[in-house]
């Protein structure tokens, strides 16, 4: 059964979330054409086809993605070979795989980040680990998206009628 998760990254894969934003909008959708390799991840279990994932770093949800092909646990010529293909420190600790939609992958812009507070505030949750995210959540964390959005494009509308 497809289910919404939040992904953390640790320091010594992204030391920024803008990092990860543009490792996930350059890399995971062309480089590695939507093949995420992950570590061990307790609790998290199986990522079924259409499950979604919420990418977060220090805190903050930079953006999301659909599952295509469900996850599962890499075999050793998979990791030997991701260390020959990519530095080894790029696959050191990882153990699973799983692939998304490249066309799935939603980076926001980084005034549509959503802060820990907001997924709190949201959910009752920490962004800790793997948490776990009900679909009205989701659409709630949408639509607070959505809303930073436009309040952006207000701003900039008006800061451009200011010029005119």
């Amino acid at each position: 059964m497809p289910k919404a998760v939040c992904f953390p990254h640790a320091d010594d894969q992204f030391e920024t979330p803008f990092e990860l934003m543009e490792w996930l909008d350059c890399d995971l959708r062309n480089l590695h054409g939507g093949y995420y390799r992950y570590r061990e991840a307790r609790g998290l279990g199986r990522l079924e086809p259409g499950s979604l994932v919420f990418f977060y770093k220090n805190k903050l949800i930079v953006g999301s993605a659909v599952v295509e092909k469900a996850s599962r646990p890499l075999e050793d010529s998979e990791i030997q070979r991701c260390a020959e293909i990519y530095r080894e420190e790029n696959c050191a600790g990882m153990k699973n795989i799983v692939k998304f939609f490249t066309n799935s992958i939603w980076v926001w812009d980084e005034h549509d980040l959503v802060n820990e507070s907001e997924f709190k505030e949201i959910t009752g949750k920490n962004l800790d680990y793997y948490a776990s995210v009900n679909p009205d959540e989701v659409m709630k964390l949408y639509g607070l998206v959505a809303k930073k959005r436009e309040e952006m494009e207000k701003r900039a509308l008006g800061t451009h009628n200011d010029l005119s």
